[in-house]
């Protein structure tokens, strides 16, 4: 399978996720409204903890940690709350979803599991859309840069090609750039030489791929000679 017909097929994946966790949400807040009563005010109110709980798990999950010292209270402060307030939302809706469930069916076990089921495959459709988003983008990586290949400086007595005279590629600017700046991420690294984050992560991945194969053949080599 190539990379367009794998894009094609995670990207389907990903629609088909969004509509586990479009339905799941609604069977949430349908659960949670058939425990309210009659009215517009209680079914607003008891709608809301399947939100809070898919909001905090999207907040606390796409936006990434502050990068400072992993001591420093701004790094913590966000994941443990969006941590309490999505428990805080797990809670009430599990209860409100248990009530109405044992109301109607009359069965404790179902009236047990059934709320951990519907929330929880919310969470985890929710999980695997940010997985596949993260396959998407490596695979539209290769597809912008092809085939990354270890940089080598040019031969100075080797001729020169026309498409030479342009300069340095992309690839070649994120691998001089990388050598020097091992430590730097990819977003800094695509600033640095006009890049995009996706193709200097893909590089950069493929140049640490290579770089740990050549030590691997070279700790090999004195054991086979």
């Amino acid at each position: 399978m190539n990379i367009q017909k794998k894009i094609g097929k995670y990207n389907r994946l990903r629609w088909a996720c969004r509509g586990v966790v479009i339905l799941s949400t609604l069977t949430s807040i349908w659960a949670n409204v058939l425990h309210s009563q009659a009215a517009m005010v209680p079914i607003i109110i008891n709608s809301l903890p399947p939100v809070i709980i898919l909001a905090g798990f999207e907040m606390s999950s796409r936006i990434p940690l502050w990068e400072g010292p992993w001591y420093h209270p701004r790094r913590w402060a966000r994941p443990i709350a969006m941590v309490g307030i999505t428990g805080i939302g797990g809670w009430l809706s599990y209860w409100h979803q248990r009530s109405a469930f044992f109301r109607y069916s009359k069965e404790e076990q179902t009236a047990m599991l059934l709320p951990l089921a519907i929330d929880g495959l919310m969470i985890i459709a929710s999980v695997a859309i940010l997985d596949l988003g993260d396959r998407v983008n490596e695979l539209n990586a290769w597809l912008e840069g092809d085939k990354v290949t270890t940089y080598k400086p040019r031969d100075p007595e080797a001729p020169i090609k026309v498409k030479a005279e342009v300069g340095p590629s992309k690839k070649q600017l994120i691998a001089d750039v990388f050598k020097r700046y091992p430590e730097w991420k990819p977003a800094q690294i695509a600033e640095k030489v006009g890049a995009t984050p996706s193709y200097a992560y893909g590089v950069m991945k493929a140049l640490k791929e290579e770089a740990e194969k050549a030590t691997a053949n070279g700790d090999m080599e004195p054991a086979t000679a």
